[in-house]
């Protein structure tokens, strides 16, 4: 049987130019595992590459790096490195080794990757700190909580040569000292020695929250089902700061784990548009398990928690929906922003009508398809 399609006279930018924040956490040390290949070597890199375009292909924004070894307390099958050395020499100064932390960069920025890079975590689960020291020829830990003499020494020696290296890479401006699910006492002490070092550091959280971290944050992501007033959110818009939000394992839906409706990818990028959202994060873009072509599973997190992609290059459907929705989220704003300056405000309050649909409460783990296609049916009219 014959059929026509009609194809809609508009065409998206390119991926690197969408507006959409999105921010799904990289792992390095889990692609050179899964492949076999030496962490940082030639062949590492070239492993990589087709996993992390199709991320830049998707309007990843962000660079996930490592300021210390192991900040999340092993929770992934791949332990996250440090990609700076840490070393104290026998004269008792102290050298900073970045030589991973800018091929890492470097490599992410080669395919696109480049508006901002987190750094984490200056506030690691376990409190423990590893260096290299000269004197006794081993790696050393010193552990220190935030708002301990030891602790703000340490860090404050770290950040001045950190803030210095990443000015003269040009990469000061992008980069964010990261932490993330931190209680607001710990979070206060850190960003008082981030400060210290260098006032003109920018800092990013993701977790609950907290009115009064708001204005220090330059990227702030709150889980799914925190409220953030609209005055809050139009102040940010306004300073042009960035506010996300997240789904975890306390969510069983909308999400994007394999049991959840594949819709739910999508909905999450519409929930961002009702929210004035920027965007969207997620803890891990590949973080794979033992055997992940076999099993999404990992521990005692739901299936597909740990990795929206699978190695070779493999997408997933929940990925690509994922991107679909950031698609719709893109056609949205461009298509209201010109109904707006052409004065079509029949069509501008059609496209707001629509988001009314997208809330949290509406979800039953099995009804996000229904939002949706009345919405997409709606968006595709123009």
């Amino acid at each position: 049987h014959p059929f026509t399609i009609e194809v809609l006279n508009h065409t998206l930018p390119p991926a690197k130019d969408w507006k959409f924040h999105l921010d799904l956490w990289q792992n390095p040390y889990s692609d050179a595992r899964v492949y076999g290949v030496k962490p940082w070597s030639e062949a590492h890199f070239k492993v990589m590459k087709p996993n992390y375009e199709m991320l830049a292909n998707a309007g990843q924004k962000v660079i996930t790096a490592t300021l210390i070894e192991d900040p999340w307390s092993s929770q992934t099958y791949d332990v996250y490195g440090g990609m700076i050395k840490w070393m104290k020499e026998k004269d008792s100064t102290w050298k900073f080794d970045y030589t991973i932390f800018d091929k890492w960069v470097n490599f992410m920025m080669s395919l696109g990757i480049d508006q901002q890079i987190n750094c984490y975590s200056m506030i690691p689960w376990s409190l423990k700190f590893t260096y290299f020291d000269e004197a006794a020829g081993k790696n050393e830990v010193l552990e220190a909580k935030p708002g301990s003499e030891e602790y703000s020494a340490h860090w404050t020696r770290m950040l001045k040569d950190f803030a210095r290296h990443l000015k003269e890479k040009g990469w000061f401006k992008i980069t964010t000292i990261a932490m993330d699910e931190r209680p607001e006492k710990d979070m206060q002490a850190a960003i008082s020695v981030i400060k210290s070092a260098d006032p003109d550091f920018q800092i990013s959280m993701a977790g609950n929250y907290h009115e009064e971290l708001q204005a220090t944050l330059m990227d702030y992501c709150v889980a799914s089902n925190q409220h953030i007033s609209q005055q809050v959110l139009d102040k940010r818009k306004a300073k042009g700061i960035i506010t996300t939000f997240y789904t975890a394992c306390p969510e069983p839906f909308p999400n994007t784990f394999t049991s959840n409706q594949y819709s739910d990818a999508s909905w999450l990028c519409w929930y961002a548009l009702h929210k004035n959202y920027d965007g969207y994060l997620r803890w891990a873009y590949n973080c794979w398990n033992e055997n992940p072509l076999t099993d999404s599973r990992f521990g005692l997190w739901p299936g597909g928690d740990t990795y929206f992609v699978y190695p070779g290059g493999r997408s997933s459907i929940r990925f690509e929906r994922l991107r679909e929705g950031i698609q719709d989220f893109e056609k949205f704003k461009i298509l209201r922003a010109q109904f707006q300056k052409s004065g079509k405000l029949n069509e501008v309050k059609q496209l707001d009508d629509v988001l009314k649909d997208f809330e949290l409460e509406n979800l039953n783990g099995t009804n996000s398809n229904i939002a949706l296609e009345k919405a997409r049916h709606i968006l595709n009219s123009f």
